[in-house]
């Protein structure tokens, strides 16, 4: 059986993601920079990625989105940070947390 692991549709112009991306509980990796996304589906917290990568979606993406994916960035932040025993991409002003 395939799983999808990897998903990138960086580029592509989306406005939205579908509710259903908490199905791909195998994914590990997400990029979805350079769309015109304003806002983060809930369901996305469900998802325990290595990789997420939402550059160049406009300022307010993260901020716009829900006390629950704020918390999830944070948390997926803080995860990357002690893996790579340095400073973190994302701080709390930058998602509205702070």
């Amino acid at each position: 059986m395939n799983y999808l692991t990897r998903l990138d549709v960086s580029n592509n112009e989306l406005t939205t993601l579908p509710k259903e991306i908490e199905s791909l509980n195998e994914l590990v990796s997400l990029n979805i920079s350079n769309n015109r996304l304003t806002i983060l589906p809930e369901e996305i917290c469900s998802l325990s990625l290595n990789s997420f990568i939402c550059s160049g979606n406009g300022d307010d993406l993260l901020v716009n989105s829900g006390a629950r994916i704020k918390e999830w960035i944070m948390s997926y932040a803080r995860r990357i940070n002690e893996h790579n025993g340095g400073q973190s991409e994302v701080s709390e002003e930058e998602i509205g947390g702070g």
